[in-house]
């Protein structure tokens, strides 16, 4: 947050507020993703910030502004949905929230923001999800669908309603349930959904290095996972993930809009 830029750090070698906060950020990224024994700590990518590979690595309190003033995409404002400022002084905390709360407020034309969202859904079901029941995070029905639905209606109604922004999807869709932006039925139905793949999910990345195969002998996993799910064997655990996958498209399609393949037919 230097005022012009002009700021130099105090160490042996003086350094501008852009190069300093470039190398720790560098650092940073060095220390959280540096291969060990045990593997990688973190996989940190840094493409997805501002400007992709080409824009600096950090920014600017100003430069934050400025980008979300003209050039931001809808996906970037969703992603800022989900923003928490980890570090840093109180002042420049609060800052930042109040300049997050600004971009998220803004009145959207909810005609633009639903063919984003359904497009880069669709992207990303098109390019990255692999096929399987299993893919709990990228599946129709999977658990970014019920992101997408909470991150879609905040930005739709948080310039009426801005005591709807959570970060975290199951307590926003507690708030669009109370602001009436959400009907008792759905947000049950996505709440449980979100709690269900969120149990799995964390027990695959404990024990499953890869992909998880369903077929293959695992008696220990399976038996975590059927009692993580409450139902009796991996057929009913099955069975159980595809109808709430089923039932969590449906409230998508519903809410946004059903998907550009279907909305493509004569």
């Amino acid at each position: 947050d230097g005022a012009n830029g002009s700021a130099l750090s105090t160490g042996p070698k003086q350094l501008g507020a852009a190069q300093y906060f470039g190398r720790m950020t560098q650092r940073l990224i060095a220390a959280l993703s540096v291969p060990t024994a045990e593997g990688l700590l973190y996989e940190v990518d840094m493409r997805l910030r501002p400007s992709g590979n080409k824009g600096p690595i950090s920014v600017s309190l100003d430069g934050l502004k400025t980008y979300h003033k003209g050039a931001a995409w809808t996906w970037e404002r969703m992603a800022l949905s989900r923003a928490r400022v980890v570090a840093g002084d109180e002042c420049l905390r609060l800052t930042c929230e109040a300049e997050i709360k600004r971009v998220l407020t803004q009145e959207p034309d909810p005609a633009a923001l639903t063919t984003d969202v359904l497009e880069m859904r669709q992207r990303m079901i098109d390019e990255l999800h692999r096929g399987d029941a299993w893919d709990l995070k990228l599946k129709p029905g999977g658990l970014v669908d019920v992101e997408f639905t909470a991150q879609y209606l905040q930005l739709k109604h948080a310039w009426e309603n801005p005591d709807i922004l959570h970060q975290n999807a199951g307590e926003a869709l507690q708030a669009l349930l109370e602001h009436g932006l959400l009907s008792k039925s759905d947000q049950t139905e996505l709440e449980q959904a979100y709690e269900l793949y969120q149990t799995l999910t964390q027990i695959l990345r404990l024990c499953v290095t890869g992909t998880f195969d369903a077929a293959a002998p695992a008696d220990d996993l399976h038996g975590l996972l059927v009692s993580a799910a409450d139902e009796p064997d991996m057929a009913h655990l099955d069975a159980k993930l595809r109808d709430v996958a089923d039932g969590v498209r449906a409230i998508f399609s519903r809410v946004i809009g059903p998907a550009l393949a279907e909305t493509t037919k004569p």
